[in-house]
């Protein structure tokens, strides 16, 4: 690994890699270091190293955009840098990461840190000692390529395989997790044992010597494998400068960098700042702290941008007498803190120094997506925001797959005030936004200010149409299904779909719904649907589709399907003739009778005109009649005649 940091860019060049990193104005510390606090055994403790949670994305952003000193033109500063990611499996080192298209630099630290178990402060502490990247203004390709420096050897140049700024911060946290040969790996690092004492060198360069270490634990023996180097005495005298010849500077800068920044590296557990979130006009921070001196309890001390002041420690906490017995319980914090919007350096004192420094943004707004609702012609929003620099309502910002416009959040919301006293209540919003059919990206910015904040993003499918089926009722041969049915491609009519028992076709709406366009404006009345469907007697399961999916099935019992009448059965001259009518009321084409003789017959077509039967069952044609003689020799006849379901007559006749 480049064991020695580079400088800003004109030292680098000047004096080369043996120099020190200087820290600019906009860097001072927020607990100053101090070298006689150094141990080269103990560089910084294990549960530093290894807290891969320590910090959220929002965290490290923030903590990016305070530390920055701006970008040189034609430069992307690391605040705002973003790159793509790919997919890498696990293993003993790390759990996968799921790749990603344009990740920022906050958000790869943070999920290299939580896969790998490595705290994103030692990747942001790492990333400023090998390149000043958190604070550069010049953030050259060159810079990105070599981020943490891995496989950046003194004595060699860098391996272009390992180029790249997510391969480099991922690849440095899986180092890291190496060194410690984690089960699953071979023991192959063993020259820096853990509670053994091991000579370091001071320099590259031999002749300058080394001292024995006693390396007190895995995190420190981590470092020297990454950089194998301990400062030397000049090192330590100018810690913010260069010392002589055989000065090396790589873990020295790490830990007071790591000091300077977040407080103590091996901090004994007097207290912790469990959380500090940005909240409605302020940040809310809670804890633990104690006074190992006294039972009592205690207070600490916030500074929020190195402003601020005394909070007593007293909450109950019901574990803590078990953790630390004889203190009590009530050695609790919880405080909100009045704080302007934006980006703000929080740190938290005990008594014994310093609890935690974390970078905390209080919201510029807030804002809420209740509801995003695929609808006609578009998508319907409801929801909130509130922009808390003033009581003016805000504009929100809503994209649909990338493309959108803003809309007044205006609406009246009484409780609004209550949750965000002195906001008003005026911001509440409900709109359509335009979008053709077809799923849909939608996402939502708040706006406060100058600035958007993304609220929410949502997948929505905006429907290509919509309808009910309000009933479905049987009558004589068939069903009747009636309801409404938009295709918004079809604003004036449209087709619907109907099955019985899964066979069917399409039918036109065909009735108007003088109230559809009310509901949606600018679909056409004529979409309403009221048809007949042919079924047979007996049990059906109806299901009736609209333009786009199905809109309800329904089972229902036909009683008829058929009817008939025999006006007459009469002997006649070398036979018998009957007279009558028979339908199948599921088709107009004409039916057939069957006719027996004495328990023996055959078929028979209805399909004589009757000029009256149209209207009687209007729509079944009039070939529904019958007038037939059926040749039968002398002899006495039992004549049963059958319409499509049923009996219609018996009936005992003699032919002579």
């Amino acid at each position: 690994m480049r064991t020695f940091v580079g400088m800003l860019a004109a030292l680098a060049l000047a004096v080369g890699v043996l120099v020190p990193v200087t820290i600019s104005a906009d860097l001072q510390p927020a607990a100053a270091a101090s070298a006689a606090e150094f141990d080269p055994g103990y560089i910084i403790s294990d549960e530093n190293f290894y807290a891969g949670s320590a910090m959220t994305e929002g965290e490290i952003q923030s903590f990016l955009n305070a530390k920055s000193n701006g970008c040189a033109s034609g430069y992307t500063c690391l605040k705002d840098y973003r790159v793509n990611t790919y997919t890498r499996s696990a293993d003993a080192m790390c759990s996968s990461y799921s790749g990603a298209g344009n990740e920022s630099a906050a958000r790869v630290i943070a999920k290299v840190a939580t896969a790998c178990g490595i705290n994103p402060r030692v990747l942001l502490v790492t990333l400023e000692k090998e390149q000043g990247l958190v604070s550069t203004r010049i953030a050259s390709t060159s810079k990105y390529d070599r981020a943490m420096g891995y496989a950046c050897p003194d004595t060699a140049d860098c391996d272009t395989a390992f180029f790249g700024f997510y391969n480099q911060v991922y690849k440095s946290a899986w180092q890291f997790k190496r060194y410690a040969n984690p089960p699953g790996t071979n023991k192959t690092y063993t020259w820096y044992p853990v509670g053994a004492t091991t000579n370091v060198a001071y320099h590259p360069n031999a002749a300058c010597g080394s001292s024995p270490v006693r390396i007190r634990n895995a995190a420190t023996a981590a470092l020297y494998y990454y950089t194998p180097y301990q400062p030397n005495a000049s090192a330590l005298a100018n810690l913010y400068g260069t010392g002589d010849a055989c000065g090396a500077y790589g873990n020295r800068n790490f830990w007071r960098m790591y000091t300077d920044w977040f407080g103590s590296t091996v901090a004994p557990r007097y207290g912790s700042l469990d959380s500090a979130t940005g909240v409605y006009k302020g940040i809310q921070i809670g804890g633990w702290s104690i006074d190992p001196a006294t039972t009592a309890s205690s207070y600490i001390w916030v500074n929020i941008d190195g402003q601020g002041g005394p909070y007593v420690a007293n909450k109950p906490l019901g574990w803590f007498n078990t953790l630390f017995p004889g203190y009590g319980a009530n050695h609790g914090f919880s405080e909100t803190i009045p704080a302007s919007v934006g980006d703000h350096e929080v740190c938290v004192y005990g008594t014994l120094g310093v609890l935690a420094c974390k970078w905390v943004t209080v919201p510029y707004g807030n804002g809420s997506v209740d509801t995003a609702t695929g609808t006609w012609g578009g998508v319907a929003l409801t929801g909130w925001a509130v922009d808390h620099a003033t009581t003016a309502p805000a504009y929100i910002w809503v994209n649909v797959d990338g493309v959108g416009g803003a809309h007044l959040a205006a609406g009246e919301l009484p409780w609004i005030n209550s949750y965000f006293p002195g906001a008003g209540s005026n911001h509440g919003f409900s709109v359509t936004v335009p979008a053709a059919p077809g799923p849909r990206e939608v996402c939502v910015y708040g706006v406060y200010g100058t600035r958007s904040q993304l609220i929410s993003c949502s997948n929505v499918v905006v429907p290509r149409g919509t309808g009910a089926l309000d009933s479905v009722v049987p009558v004589t041969g068939g069903v009747v299904a009636s309801g409404w049915s938009a295709d918004y491609t079809s604003p004036a009519s449209s087709f619907i779909w109907v099955n019985v028992d899964g066979v069917g076709g399409p039918f036109r709406t065909n009735t108007a719904k003088t109230w559809l366009p009310n509901l949606l404006p600018g679909i056409g009345v004529n979409n309403g649907f009221d048809v007949k469907v042919p079924a047979k007697k007996g049990a059906h399961q109806v299901c009736v589709y609209g333009a786009v999916s199905l809109l309800r099935c329904e089972t229902v019992t036909v009683a008829k399907a058929a009817d008939g009448h025999v006006d007459s059965i009469e002997a006649v001259a070398g036979g018998v003739r009957l007279r009558g009518w028979s339908v199948d009321l599921t088709t107009s084409a004409p039916s057939w009778l069957w006719v027996n003789f004495n328990g023996t017959g055959g078929p028979y077509k209805a399909d004589a005109p009757l000029s009256w039967f149209d209207r009687y069952y209007p729509g079944s044609g009039p070939n529904h009649g019958f007038d037939i003689t059926i040749p039968k020799p002398p002899g006495n006849y039992e004549v049963c005649v059958h319409g499509t379901e049923e009996l219609l007559r018996c009936e005992r006749v003699t032919v002579s």
